[in-house]
């Protein structure tokens, strides 16, 4: 930086020193030579003085251009080398300061003889404001500073007396033009007669004036160049300087640059704001020991040393930092060594930028990286188990199925295999269900609705779905109601039910020896009541490790259960989802051989008109209203003109033989085209179908457009959407299409009779005509 300094650093010419006008003095002598020829003695007198003159001028020429020489020489040792260990830049500036100064006096004692003494004294004062000015500069380049060598010898004080001094160096002689004039008037006076030799030799002076007045103006002209020059030299330093510190202040990076031994001589502004500091400038002569990280100071400076000794950067390396407000900061430091223009090291140079964030980004992508692979291997662990358990009840379902076709079976033994199949089919249907759960919870597309529900028949519906899993293991199953019960509560009771088959589930599958309670209470708390579930059992119980992953998808407790007791590993993990969802919670408490408690609680605003009451374990419930009556139970649908669309073979063939079977009179269509055609025209003849069955994903035209279709031509029957999609929305989406109801595959008999039966009591065959 020092070298960069210097180099940029313009330096003032310097202004030419106005020559003695020689042809003058010639002149003048030649012309009183001339006038006082007769006059031999005042010749005489005359020759001696101006002799005398012009030795002392020419002693003054010499000493003009010494001092021009000396000056040359001193502006050359200001800026010379900042690093001189040996004294020899010193040395030779005294030398040429002293001889400098000896070369003035001279000049100005023959000034003070022939010409004005307080002219004199004038320049030697504005001699000494100019080697004060050199002498600090020429100190502070040595001592590292060139910016405080730019600043005095850039400043006006300087430059004036500088300018002054050269000036009245140049017209010293103007005493001795002076002095001469004088003699040339006595002469005059004496030699009166000789007028005409007067003429001439005034003639000659005023040629010699004329001469010297053109030199001064080229003087003045020159001068002028050069203080211009100097000015515009000025104004480039100056925006050269305001540059490099925007370029300076304006890196991310905090920037700062020490001397030998560790003080700082300056920094950029990101690095004051670290500090503490109002200015940049304040940190000059500090240490990392009067700095807001003083804990770390002697580090600091060890690596400064390091760095100056072995001449080699460190970069690029991470460190802590504490900045003004005390927080620990992290911090990428570099440090390279600061070198003169001799290449010698004068002190250090470094950067340092704050990488806490990216330490943190590095650390949480760290985190996640290891969460994603422990997922994966969850995941793959999970496809693995699903691999095995889809395929256990898949290998019961086809070989019973392959079984059946032995005609050798008798009754018994046929519905025992019919039974295994049911059995493993509504297995492998609750593995799928868990997993559809599962995406649709982590795609945020599955809902929870609030309706009216008593909670006490959802328990009793619970424990009679759980109690003969329980008895097929020979274990007590019980409920206890330990609190009154509202009546009824607003929220989801399809859920809560699936949350509570769930834990008595597992806690029936993880005990073998014991007994299997579900608790019930609601309590007060504040503004609210919470209804919790308790379901304990005495099973094999949990670690603290283990339980720590039993909330996660795709995990059980461990692999050793997995294989032991079957499972997806999604159940306890759709359960706390749908718990949160329901704006409630579920917690686990447990130990190895000691059992398990799965709590369920949920928060719910009863009102206070609502009758509360203790209800009794066991106790059957109802949901749903009986079929209407037919007029033949076998056959349920004798008479019901059915219109049945459904593109798949084996479904087609399984619904038509139920809706056979159960007396219906059934047309069948593969796509939507053909029901809109079928239906319109039984419509058109006045023998409209009691119902439309309409699948809703079909060739040709889909379920939904087909109702559409039937919608704007004016139909007015009952169409009933079958679908495998089961989400709520998906109801509303088929609803909005025009249909009147929605049933869910597979199909179950009992629940699509009751669901054509509704609509057959709302609407008769006339209401079914196109509008």
């Amino acid at each position: 930086m020092a070298r960069a300094l210097r180099a940029d650093t313009p330096t003032a010419p310097q202004p030419e020193i106005l020559r003695p006008p020689y042809g003058l003095f010639a002149a003048a002598v030649l012309g009183t030579l001339l006038v006082l020829a007769a006059l031999l003695t005042s010749q005489l007198l005359l020759g001696m003085h101006a002799g005398r003159i012009h030795n002392q001028t020419l002693t003054s020429e010499q000493l003009v251009n010494r001092i021009a020489h000396l000056d040359d020489n001193l502006a050359g040792l200001i800026w010379s080398n900042a690093a001189d260990t040996d004294g020899k830049s010193v040395e030779d500036y005294n030398q040429r300061r002293l001889e400098l100064a000896g070369a003035i006096e001279q000049l100005l004692a023959l000034t003070r003889a022939v010409s004005d003494e307080s002219q004199a004294d004038d320049l030697r004062s504005k001699y000494v404001i100019v080697a004060d000015a050199e002498d600090r500069a020429f100190k502070s380049n040595r001592a590292g500073d060139p910016e405080l060598a730019i600043t005095l010898l850039g400043s006006a004080r300087y430059r004036q007396a500088h300018a002054a001094l050269h000036r009245g160096l140049g017209s010293l002689h103007e005493g001795q033009r002076t002095q001469i004039a004088k003699q040339h008037a006595r002469l005059t006076r004496w030699q009166t007669g000789l007028a005409a030799a007067a003429v001439i030799g005034v003639g000659i002076i005023a040629g010699a004036w004329a001469d010297a007045f053109r030199r001064l103006r080229r003087y003045e002209a020159r001068s002028r160049e050069a203080v211009n020059s100097v000015t515009e030299s000025e104004r480039r330093l100056r925006d050269l300087q305001h540059i490099l510190r925007l370029a300076i202040d304006s890196m991310p990076q905090s920037l700062f640059w020490k001397d030998q031994e560790s003080r700082f001589l300056g920094c950029n502004e990101a690095l004051a704001r670290d500090a503490g500091l109002a200015s940049p400038n304040d940190i000059v002569g500090l240490t990392d020991a009067d700095l807001p990280w003083s804990d770390i100071a002697a580090d600091n400076v060890a690596d400064d040393r390091a760095v100056m000794e072995s001449g080699l950067s460190r970069v690029g390396i991470e460190e802590p930092h504490v900045d003004s407000a005390g927080r620990t900061r992290w911090m990428r430091v570099s440090k390279v060594p600061l070198r003169d223009h001799s290449g010698q090291i004068i002190g250090v140079m470094g950067t340092f930028e704050d990488v806490t964030r990216e330490r943190e980004t590095k650390e949480e992508l760290k985190r996640a990286k290891e969460e994603a692979e422990l997922a994966s291997r969850s995941k793959s662990a999970f496809l693995a188990n699903m691999s095995h358990e889809i395929r256990t009840p898949m290998t019961a379902i086809l070989g019973f199925a392959d079984l059946l076709c032995d005609p050798a079976l008798d009754a018994q033994q046929r519905a025992e295999h019919v039974d295994t199949i049911r059995r493993n089919g509504e297995h492998l249907l609750a593995l799928i269900n868990d997993i559809l759960d599962l995406s649709k919870i982590e795609a945020g597309r599955l809902e929870v609705e609030t309706i009216r529900c008593n909670p006490a028949e959802i328990v009793n519906d619970v424990f009679a779905l759980m109690r003969g899993r329980a008895a097929a293991k020979n274990l007590p199953f019980d409920v206890e109601f330990t609190s009154q019960l509202p009546q009824h509560i607003d929220s989801d009771p399809t859920r809560i039910r699936q949350i509570l088959v769930n834990l008595v589930g597992n806690a029936i599958k993880f005990t073998e020896m014991g007994t299997v309670r579900l608790v019930v209470q609601c309590r007060a708390e504040e503004n609210r009541h919470i209804l919790s579930f308790d379901v304990v059992d005495s099973g094999i119980g949990m670690t603290r490790a283990q339980i720590v992953r039993l909330f996660r998808p795709f995990v059980q407790a461990d692999t050793s259960t997995r294989r032991m007791f079957g499972g997806t590993g999604l159940g306890l993990a759709i359960s706390k989802r749908l718990a949160e969802m329901l704006g409630g919670a579920l917690t686990v408490s447990s130990a190895p051989r000691a059992g398990s408690t799965f709590r369920l609680t949920l928060k719910l605003n009863v009102p206070a008109e609502v009758p509360w009451h203790q209800p009794a374990a066991g106790a059957a419930t109802q949901h749903h209203a009986p079929c209407a009556p037919c007029a033949n139970d076998a056959q349920p649908l004798v008479g019901v003109r059915i219109l049945l669309a459904e593109d798949g073979p084996d479904n087609r063939r399984l619904i038509t033989h139920v809706l056979n079977r159960a007396g219906a009179e059934l047309r069948v269509v593969e796509n939507g085209r053909d029901a809109a055609d079928f239906a319109l025209t039984a419509a058109e003849a006045g023998q409209p179908y009691h119902v439309i069955l309409m699948d809703m994903q079909m060739p040709i035209l889909d379920g939904y457009d087909a109702t559409r279709l039937l919608r704007s031509r004016g139909y007015r029957g009952p169409i009933i959407a079958l679908t495998a999609h089961a989400m709520s929305s998906d109801r509303a989406v088929c609803l909005d299409a025009g249909c009147n109801d929605y049933a869910t595959k597979p199909i179950k008999r009992k629940e699509l009779f009751a669901t054509i039966h509704k609509w057959l009591e709302s609407h008769t065959p006339a209401a079914s005509t196109i509008a």
